[in-house]
């Protein structure tokens, strides 16, 4: 007989934004699986809050059920984006964006998957306020960032690279 191939699935963490909503509908369009997570009771999600560690590792372990256990690609457009919440709840935000990102890469590390991480310009923004590089930046721009909300970003990103080691 034939062997016929599963279709591949791909996990969206943090579908209620729009980058996962255009991520979510790229990779359906191209014949990928989606499952998705959300911090907000959506149908057809399951649920994931990037502040809680032990929904993270739930996420996980449902979608491995749901996916056969094989090895997936993870979108990590999920975040505390609100630049002046942010600033007002830092311990908040650095949870959501900083520590989630993490406790995620870990997991995708220890399971197989592989991570792609969404990530920010305000992790460049500060050089603009003193004459330097103002936009559109590249991965070899050296990061500047003018905020809270920029900084842990850039701490996400650097927990990524360590989890994962630089390519």
């Amino acid at each position: 007989g034939v062997q016929t191939c599963a279709l591949p699935i791909s996990y969206v963490i943090g579908s209620s934004g729009q980058v996962a909503a255009a991520l979510r509908s790229s990779l359906q369009s191209r014949g990928i699986g989606v499952i998705s997570s959300s911090s907000r009771k959506q149908e057809g999600t399951i649920p994931l809050n990037l502040a809680d560690p032990a929904s993270i590792r739930d996420f996980f372990d449902l979608a491995d059920a749901k996916s056969g256990g094989k090895s997936s690609e993870v979108f990590l457009p999920g975040a505390m984006t609100h630049v002046d919440r942010c600033e007002e709840e830092p311990e908040l935000c650095r949870r959501i964006n900083e520590e989630g990102p993490a406790l995620v890469a870990e997991e995708c590390k220890r399971r197989g998957h592989k991570l792609t991480f969404i990530s920010s310009e305000y992790v460049f923004g500060e050089a603009e306020y003193h004459g330097g590089v103002i936009g559109p930046f590249s991965e070899e721009d050296e990061p500047a960032p003018s905020c809270f909300y920029g900084r842990s970003k850039l701490a996400a990103e650097k927990h990524i690279e360590h989890i994962f080691g630089k390519n």
